[in-house]
């Protein structure tokens, strides 16, 4: 009778174990990740007071004190006001991959300085080039400065690419007028097309036949990845039925010719 009176109370015992092993096993990371945190920003700081003590400066550096500069800082409104007079327009290339620091710079010192029309900011960006996180590229600012510009105006001809690449493109990311390939509200793909005048042509070709501009493959895995890429690389290559050029000109392709593009810098074949 003793023992059976015992046993709701070792039960309970052993599940208040549990759930302190559980609580200091959460205070544990709690208290690492705090840690982490810490040294983080203490290495950082180390790092800024090192390199001003060499007089050394890193282009975050220069980012960071200039935001701090324009930005935060008193006196910012007249160093916004030098910088306006020395630049009377301005246009930033590759705008998708800058970050918010970098955009409130420029909205700062242009954007909104009150002066209409004198000092024109174009921002140029393509969203579904941004493939620069590494180096703090942020599409939500993107989609910020996006809202927050006067005027927004497509460029809707692509002066690079054949007539049937671009035609190739647009099916791929566009099948049907309302297909949305990106799933978000604030992305979306606009068709282009070739200039009307001095159109590219041109592309592959295999025994004198064009090629398909773009084509499809399915692969089980990362080895038949690996294993597709190899074979096709060494077929273009080697056969001398694949040209490459366009209808007035064409020639055996070459191995600089050909690009491999990596989900990450690591993968190799």
């Amino acid at each position: 009778g003793v023992q059976t009176c015992a046993l709701p109370i070792f039960i309970a015992l052993a599940a208040s174990i549990v759930q302190l092993n559980q609580a200091l096993k959460n205070l544990v990371a709690v208290m690492f990740t705090s840690l982490a945190i810490e040294s983080a920003e203490y290495v950082k700081q180390r790092l800024i007071r090192i390199r001003r003590e060499q007089g050394k400066i890193t282009f975050d550096d220069m980012i960071l004190q200039l935001h701090s500069a324009v930005c935060v800082d008193e006196g910012g409104a007249l160093l916004a006001e030098k910088i306006r007079h020395k630049y009377k327009a301005v246009f930033i290339d590759e705008f998708q991959d800058t970050d918010r620091q970098q955009y409130e710079i420029f909205s700062t010192i242009f954007q909104n300085s009150g002066i209409t029309g004198t000092h024109p900011l174009f921002y140029i960006g393509d969203p579904k080039q941004s493939i620069y996180a590494f180096r703090k590229a942020d599409l939500q600012t993107y989609f910020r400065a996006s809202d927050e510009v006067n005027y927004m105006h497509r460029m809707n001809q692509n002066f690079r690419s054949s007539t049937a690449y671009i035609d190739a493109m647009n099916a791929f990311f566009m099948p049907e007028p309302d297909f949305d390939v990106f799933v978000s509200p604030q992305m979306r793909y606009h068709p282009v097309s070739a200039p009307k005048e001095r159109p590219r042509n041109g592309g592959l070709y295999y025994n004198e036949q064009s090629l398909a501009p773009l084509r499809l493959f399915y692969c089980a895995n990362a080895e038949a990845i690996f294993g597709s890429v190899i074979d096709l690389v060494l077929r273009l290559l080697a056969d001398d039925k694949f040209k490459i050029g366009n209808d007035a000109q064409r020639s055996r392709v070459r191995a600089g010719q050909i690009g491999i593009l990596v989900q990450i810098g690591r993968a190799h074949v």
